[in-house]
């Protein structure tokens, strides 16, 4: 008659571990993204929270039925685990992972989009109507079909719209007076960028741009002439 409990209690047992593993593993995930998640505003803070949330809560009922039943040793490991993971997501520089890694699957994409025509019209982000400081037509290869008088560029091919968190790509004044190609993946309101930038030049540590009307500075050297500013 016991046998069917015992079956129940011992699914329970490794059920409320694995799910407390993957909670935790999940604030990582938001964290990882969350250049992408803060993109979303309240929605983005909520996906914060609930995670956080969902992790803490599992982690205080696992530990909280195992040592109900004198399992002191797995009740002790989970609390010690998930303080683990917990100090480890907050120490950790999530944005550098993201920004390195998403930059290294993509590589041959960011290939692909520094090889775009530069000499397409800049869109000047100090110009709140997003006005054109030049305006010839781009080739039909490269940044095509959009309004040259878009505040945040001209839509790039479809293949590579995951690159920017707006599809598109926006040419932005270079501090020597030529232009450099910009890829957000963050957009403020209703000013300010942060994002991946190629220069066809060398730029020294730290230069300065005007990312839509907001300064931005280089953080990390990518390689390939690939930047990240913020």
């Amino acid at each position: 008659m016991h046998d069917a409990p015992t079956r129940s209690t011992r699914r329970l047992d490794l059920f409320l571990p694995a799910a407390t593993a993957a909670a935790w593993l999940l604030v990582a995930t938001v964290h990882l993204l969350g250049i992408r998640m803060s993109q979303l505003w309240l929605l983005g803070l909520a996906t914060f929270a609930l995670t956080w949330l969902l992790a803490l809560a599992l982690t205080a009922a696992t530990a909280t039925v195992l040592g109900l039943r004198h399992r002191w040793r797995p009740a002790v490991a989970t609390l010690a685990v998930a303080t683990l993971a917990a100090t480890t997501i907050l120490v950790v520089d999530w944005t550098s992972l993201y920004v390195r890694g998403f930059h290294r699957l993509h590589q041959a994409d960011f290939a692909t989009a520094r090889s775009l025509p530069e000499d397409g019209p800049t869109t000047n982000p100090a110009v709140p109507d997003g006005s054109p400081t030049t305006s010839p037509a781009l080739p039909d290869d490269g940044l095509t079909t959009a309004s040259s008088e878009d505040y945040y560029g001209q839509p790039l091919p479809d293949h590579l719209r995951h690159l920017s968190v707006t599809g598109r790509a926006a040419r932005l004044p270079a501090p020597d007076g030529g232009t450099v190609l910009s890829l957000p993946q963050w957009t403020g309101i209703p000013d300010g960028a942060a994002g991946y930038l190629h220069s066809p030049h060398p730029l020294p540590p730290e230069s300065r741009f005007d990312c839509f009307a907001d300064p931005c500075q280089v953080r990390w050297t990518l390689g390939d002439g690939w930047h990240w500013v913020s």
